[in-house]
């Protein structure tokens, strides 16, 4: 019976238009939600095992927010059943976004086919989730209907509060985890996708959508033909598929993705669209590669190493430890002392998985085979005292343990052997992998048990020479008595030296003054002397004889060479009484500077000089320069008879000290005669040869040893000479200065 039947005739003919067009649109709306109710029964009857197996949430909503469909994942994530979900609306479970925004957002959704964004729901506990939301607009024939794939990041959202300084690690861990979805609508041949497809393929929003053809140009061409096999299959017989494919993006880049596909029902139980999702497995894939190459690298390291190695897995031990720890055992060292059967079911326990052949060879086995499997076979009586402590070891919390026993090949030879065992990095809470590390020690157990022999056999020697030192102790103290009285004699003689001592100084300073004196009052005659013999030659050279003429260059080539020796005393004599200003100096511009000055030495002469770098030091700027000059001087002289010369300048640090050298290729000389070099008118060379008063190196000793260095010599005959010289270094600070001042008085 109608239900407007009740109405009086009157208002039934008077509202009969406006009831028959109600009425109309009653059966409309019915129909249309029969039609949608049997759309969404298909729907779910086809792609409903793959969003209950997912772990992701799934939600499906018709515009107005009314949810048609949810999956498990959601029901557990929310708090709700199935059942009260299907009662309620969107606006019940939002939180994030204002209520008089859904509606807009809605639309948004609808006219861009999809969106990617994060939200807030509120559980019926009352918690407030974190949610990662991916929407795909399905569109039907009367009205659109919302899907969305719900992950639940509150985790991930609390993280990422926490850490701030991670950011960047953190969102290419959430983008690892993310699942791009994408539709194919088959008669339009059109491809759409969410963000995370976007971003998967590198797209950066220049396309926002493809055909088929457009995606396979995407798939390594080595992959394409499976791809498009199974998608066709996925097509043609509406059976999901699962596959892993690899894509090239815009950039040349290659990632690797775990898709899969199904075709989803529409009206009239047609199959115009497949819906599929795809994770990007790129960092699994490569990192699951890396760990296999580590792995071979570990496994050749494992086998190439020297040292006997042992990969074992204790994980039955650390399950029983675990179980007597729970009844309360505490004191493993009595409880295994006690129970020797347990040391032996601990063994059984134990697998022995790898070894390497450095233990094969220690063991004297004829294969790995032989050692592998149960170490129980490996425990006799000798060895599980080790063992034992191995276990106490392990049962008190250590993760690393290093003993030394005695144990037997399997050929019986006795074997000294030291141990070290580690758990694998990673294992600590399983002991599913221990590393141990076997040596053979049995030389040096050898050895030490040698020693102890000899140290036996000393003890009684020293015992036997004790008692004869015993019987010379008194002997030695009647010595020690003559000894008092020789000691009072030295002193006697000490103070005696010391007076002596002082004398000799005092003197040597006149004698000093002296040279200098004398060296001075010489010059004037000397001068006299050529003087006079110059004017002879010059103005009465007509009237001597040739013999006058020799004898007088004779006496005036003496006469220069004596001004010169005194001038060599003079400056050696101003070297002993000249004060020191040190300051820091550059020896590089000084040697420059001396090179310059040298030239007219060099005139005529094919020389290579090499000047290497020379660090600052601290020294007398002028007594520096003297020192070059001499040794630079000395390095032109004795390479004159070279056709090309070679003077190398340099320096060199050893032992914290800076060691300045001037080296050349001239006539070098015997080292058996190098304690002379240095001393005052010593000459190895004879004045006929090269010219000079032997007073040049003297003085640039003298120089030195007033800086606190040293000074000395290389040379090999016809090869060359070296000279080196030590000065402080220019970085050194006073402190330091003193410090090496003091440490050099209580070295001598």
């Amino acid at each position: 019976m109608n239900k407007h039947t009740h109405l009086p005739q009157a208002n039934q003919k008077k509202m009969s238009p406006e009831l028959e067009a109600a009425r109309q649109r009653i059966a409309e709306l019915e129909a249309q939600v029969l039609e949608q109710a049997t759309l969404l029964k298909q729907l779910e009857a086809n792609i409903h095992p793959q969003l209950e197996a997912t772990l992701d949430g799934y939600i499906l909503a018709d515009t107005d927010g009314w949810l048609q469909a949810v999956n498990a994942s959601y029901c557990e994530m929310i708090g709700y059943t199935r059942e009260e979900l299907l009662q309620m609306n969107i606006r019940q479970l939002e939180v994030k976004i204002p209520q008089e925004e859904i509606d807009r957002r809605i639309e948004q959704m609808v006219a861009q086919g999809r969106d990617r964004f994060e939200t807030q729901h509120r559980t019926k506990d009352g918690r407030i989730l974190d949610l990662d939301v991916s929407i795909v607009i399905i569109h039907q024939k009367n009205r659109p209907l919302v899907a969305a794939f719900v992950r639940d990041i509150t985790e991930y959202k609390r993280a990422l509060r926490d850490l701030q300084q991670h950011a960047l690690l953190l969102d290419t861990a959430q983008q690892l985890a993310h699942l791009g979805i994408w539709t194919w609508h088959i008669p339009t041949d059109t491809i759409t996708w969410t963000e995370e497809i976007d971003r998967i393929f590198g797209l950066n929003g220049k396309i926002t959508q493809t055909t088929l053809a457009g995606y396979l140009r995407s798939v390594h061409p080595e992959d394409r033909e499976r791809i498009a096999h199974l998608l066709e299959q996925c097509r043609t017989t509406k059976t999901a598929v699962v596959f892993d494919e690899r894509i090239i993006r815009p950039d040349g880049q290659i990632r690797y993705l775990r898709s899969w596909a199904n075709m989803l029902p529409g009206p009239d139980n047609t199959y115009n669209t497949m819906i599929g999702a795809c994770m990007d497995m790129t960092e699994h894939v490569l990192a699951e590669s890396r760990l296999q190459e580590s792995e071979k690298r570990y496994r050749r390291l494992f086998e190439d190493v020297p040292v006997a190695l042992w990969e074992e897995d204790f994980s039955g031990v650390k399950q029983y430890i675990d179980e007597l720890k729970a009844k309360g055992i505490t004191d493993f060292r009595a409880w295994f002392e006690n129970n020797p059967d347990a040391i032996q079911h601990c063994a059984r326990l134990i697998q022995i998985r790898n070894i390497n052949q450095a233990a094969v060879a220690m063991y004297e086995a004829d294969n790995k085979q032989q050692l592998l499997g149960n170490l129980a076979g490996l425990i006799t009586e000798a060895t599980q005292n080790a063992f034992k402590e191995e276990l106490i070891a392990l049962a008190s919390g250590r993760t690393r343990f290093h003993t030394e026993f005695v144990s037997h090949t399997l050929k019986g030879n006795k074997v000294y052997v030291e141990l070290t065992l580690a758990i694998a990095p990673g294992y600590e809470d399983t002991w599913a992998t221990v590393i141990l590390a076997t040596n053979d020690i049995t030389a040096r157990k050898e050895t030490e048990t040698q020693i102890r022999r000899l140290n036996e056999e000393l003890e009684q020697r020293v015992k036997a020479r004790t008692a004869e030192l015993n019987q010379r102790i008194d002997e030695v103290e009647r010595l020690n008595r003559g000894m008092i009285n020789l000691l009072e004699d030295i002193q006697a003689a000490n103070h005696l030296l010391t007076v002596t001592t002082r004398q000799l100084e005092a003197t040597n300073k006149e004698l000093e003054a002296f040279a200098y004196s004398v060296s001075h009052d010489l010059r004037a005659p000397l001068r006299a002397i050529d003087g006079f013999s110059r004017i002879l030659l010059d103005q009465f050279a007509n009237e001597l004889p040739a013999e006058a003429q020799r004898l007088l260059n004779l006496v005036r080539n003496n006469s220069q060479q004596m001004g010169q020796l005194i001038d060599d005393l003079l400056s050696f004599s101003r070297q002993g009484r000249q004060p020191l200003h040190k300051e820091m100096v550059k020896p590089q511009q000084i040697v420059e500077t001396v090179w310059q000055e040298l030239a007219p030495e060099r005139n005529g002469r094919q020389i290579e000089l090499i000047l290497g770098d020379l660090p600052p030091c601290y020294a007398d700027p002028a007594l520096l320069k003297q020192v070059y000059v001499n040794l630079i001087t000395n390095a032109l002289k004795f390479t004159r008879q070279k056709i090309i010369a070679r003077i190398e300048i340099g320096c060199k640090q050893q032992d914290n000290q800076l060691i300045y050298f001037v080296k050349d290729n001239g006539a070098g000389f015997d080292m058996r005669y190098a304690n002379k070099l240095f001393g005052v008118f010593q000459r190895l060379h004879r004045a006929e040869e090269y010219e000079g008063t032997g007073v040049g190196l003297a003085i640039v000793k003298r120089i030195i040893v007033r800086h606190g260095g040293q000074v000395w010599a290389e040379a090999e005959p016809e090869k060359g000479a070296t000279f080196y010289f030590t000065l402080e270094p220019g970085g050194t600070t006073h402190e330091q200065r003193g410090r090496d001042f003091i440490g050099r008085g209580q070295s001598q």
